[in-house]
């Protein structure tokens, strides 16, 4: 119910078979859809111009068009589409040419069933997703090549450097290694020699840009710099790892965002007294002439900041700062390399401590991976699991469908949830929760499967406990409920029998006439409770219909509209534009509400201006009539207590009327929820599937 509904558009020019698609797409209850007909070639366009659609529904002889040629014009308009041929002939040439021109599937209108039709639109659908995917993912790697070639051109121009940087990540073992080995080459390259001062400033998570290498500064300075927000703080190096200069920053801008300056000092104190404020006095302090600040890239995202400096003027020259743009490219992708492999760190460090089992496999389901609550849970070391399937573990409990059910979802790209019962090492069978989700690659492809097991044997046998132990208070209450009701009539009847019997000699043809008045009621009361009981217990299957919800109510008052008036009680209603049709059972819902208005006319018994209003709306996909009265009302306690069998505050009531309401609504797939208050009165909402109307 859920489920995203299929927008599908078809484009027939004969009603007849255009009908009978809507009734075949009907039959299948749980699919929802919105169906968009068109009898002609251009119509179909202008809805395709106007409208979205999963899946369009083609008829290849059209009155304005025809012929295998269309599908390229409804590709052209609609390319995200999936497109399913409908048609008459049945010619596999004319199906292969079909589907080599782009269409998902080909259908013949005389083979043709609700249930083929639905899995065809289904399939069609996904395989039209996955080609989209595989195209965005072969423009993506497109673009990551033409991305990688230019910085390849721009390695080649310093080759010599960019096979240093590139040495180097392969000698060290950490990030703090690397960046001390990258200040220590960048000192030797001539073109930033001149350079006596130099350090690092990596982006972390909080955004700050601490220095996480450094030559030539202070200890005293870079401490004072490490909390520097990128955010927060007014400093040249945050605009650079934004990519935000100033204004008057601008012509010190290399094509490749870095910031350099011959004589920094000098080009502040040029500034006007506003535009000094977007600048701290550290560098200035610290009394640095010549600056250049470059930005460590990873793609197209500044992860830091290369930070030269000397006490000379003019050591930064446009030369050295285009050598560092490029070589700065191959220091981001390292660091992020290094990122990359603490966070998977991190993450092995945490798979290994979970107390869930955890288990990634290839594509082909071998483990390539289990944490130790794997070989906790099961009894079988790394040694006699990894290279393996998990066959091993399968308990004998379930079929060979269950299996294929899993592998056919996840390799559709979803996850699988459920219940297991699987076998440990030395035989004993254990159940327990299992999630099994596919990993993709940058192309959208599936790489590995997680999976996550947790034994819930224990949980469950504790759950199955509790069930147990409150069903059996259920039953008790019922019971309870049941001798209560059914006791104290028969009591009646017991105790009026005997004065009969013990004064039938005495009594009067009339008198005898009014105690057996008195069994009759009180047999009949009986039955009645009965027949309550038997309704609660056996409700029959309902015939769920799309109904009209303005003429349903008008009958339904109607029936009772003279009871109220005699009353004087007031009834209203009001209907949302849109909240027109119900997806329900009409009998079903007409004893709702007859026990439900029986209620509130009970509740505004004495009460000034008696009122009930009955207001529908639509609320979350769903249809929602509010029965409003300004009764009574209800305690917390009648509140907490309504729905439970045989609990009433009425004198002549059976404690059943809410708890059928309820049950007959559940099986309608419909809700209902109740809200109360003492002496204000009382609001039940009632839940209903939309329904659509004959027309549409």
């Amino acid at each position: 119910m859920n489920k995203k509904a299929l927008n599908i558009l078809l484009i027939e020019d004969n009603p007849g078979d255009a009908r009978l698609i809507r009734e075949m797409l009907e039959e299948v209850k749980v699919l929802r859809f919105s169906l968009v007909h068109s009898g002609t070639f251009s119509g179909g366009c202008e809805e395709l111009g106007r409208h979205e659609f999963d899946v369009i529904l083609l008829d290849l002889g059209l009155p304005d068009s025809s012929g295998l040629e269309v599908i390229y014009e409804v590709k052209k308009t609609a390319p995200d589409s999936a497109i399913v041929i409908l048609t008459g002939l049945d010619d596999e040439e004319s199906a292969l040419l079909s589907l080599q021109m782009g269409a998902q599937d080909y259908l013949v209108k005389g083979r043709l069933d609700s249930s083929l039709l639905v899995r065809s639109l289904r399939y069609a659908i996904e395989r039209k997703q996955a080609e989209v995917l595989l195209t965005k993912a072969k423009d993506d790697l497109e673009v990551r090549v033409r991305q990688r070639t230019a910085d390849l051109l721009i390695a080649n121009e310093t080759i010599s450097a960019s096979n240093a940087l590139l040495k180097l990540y392969s000698r060290t073992f950490s990030r703090e290694e690397y960046l001390d080995s990258v200040l220590e080459l960048v000192g030797k390259w001539s073109a930033c020699r001149s350079f006596g001062i130099s350090g690092i400033r990596i982006l972390d998570d909080k955004g700050n840009m601490p220095y996480a290498s450094y030559k030539g500064f202070s200890s005293e300075f870079c401490k004072q710099e490490a909390a520097v927000s990128v955010n927060n703080d007014i400093c040249i190096c945050a605009r650079v790892i934004k990519e935000k200069p100033e204004q008057q920053e601008l012509s010190f801008i290399s094509p490749g965002g870095s910031f350099y300056c011959n004589n920094f000092v000098e080009f502040v104190t040029s500034l006007k007294k506003e535009e000094k404020n977007s600048y701290r006095s550290g560098c200035i302090q610290s009394g640095f002439i010549s600056m250049a600040i470059i930005p460590i890239r990873y793609q197209n995202r500044v992860v830091g900041v290369f930070h030269l400096a000397d006490k000379i003027g003019g050591k930064a020259s446009l030369k050295c700062i285009e050598f560092m743009d490029s070589m700065m490219l191959l220091v981001g992708e390292a660091v992020h390399r290094y990122r990359v492999e603490e966070d998977r760190a991190r993450l092995t460090a945490a798979a290994e401590s979970a107390i869930d089992a955890i288990v990634i496999t290839d594509t082909e389901g071998k483990v390539q991976y289990m944490n130790p609550a794997f070989e906790h849970i099961t009894c079988y070391s790394r040694e006699e699991v990894i290279g393996r399937d998990l066959h091993f573990l399968d308990s004998g409990r379930h079929d060979e469908a269950f299996y294929m059910s899993i592998r056919e979802t996840v390799r559709q790209g979803k996850v699988w949830t459920g219940l297991m019962v699987s076998k440990k090492k030395d035989g004993a069978l254990y159940q327990e929760d299992l999630t099994i989700a596919p990993v993709k690659d940058y192309a959208g492809r599936i790489s590995n499967y997680t999976m996550i097991r947790r034994d819930v044997t224990d949980k469950l046998r504790f759950e199955s406990i509790a069930e147990a132990v409150n069903t059996m208070n259920n039953i008790g209450y019922v019971f309870s409920g049941i001798r209560h009701e059914i006791g104290n009539p028969i009591n009646s009847i017991k105790i009026t029998l005997t004065l009969l019997k013990s004064n039938m000699d005495y009594y009067s043809k009339e008198t005898i006439q009014t105690y057996i008045g008195r069994i009759l009621d009180e047999v009949l009361r009986i039955e009645y409770l009965l027949k309550n009981l038997k309704t609660f217990n056996m409700y029959e299957t309902p015939e769920l219909r799309d109904i009209s919800i303005q003429d349903f109510l008008e009958k339904f008052l109607l029936l009772s509209k003279t009871d109220y008036e005699k009353k004087g009680i007031a009834i209203t209603t009001s209907m949302e534009p849109g909240a027109e049709f119900c997806h329900t059972d009409p009998r079903a819902l007409q004893q709702v509400l007859l026990n439900l208005f029986t209620n509130s006319v009970d509740a505004c018994e004495a009460r000034p201006g008696p009122r009930i209003s009955i207001a529908v709306s639509k609320a979350s996909g769903m249809i929602r009539m509010r029965i409003s009265d300004n009764g009574c009302g209800m305690t917390e306690e009648q509140h907490r207590n309504m729905f439970k069998p045989f609990y009433t505050t009425k004198s002549d009531g059976t404690g059943l009327g809410l708890v059928i309401a309820k049950k007959m609504l559940a099986k309608m797939d419909s809700s209902i929820e109740v809200t109360s208050r003492v002496n204000e009165g009382t609001e039940v909402s009632i839940f209903m599937p939309e329904g659509k109307s004959e027309n549409r």
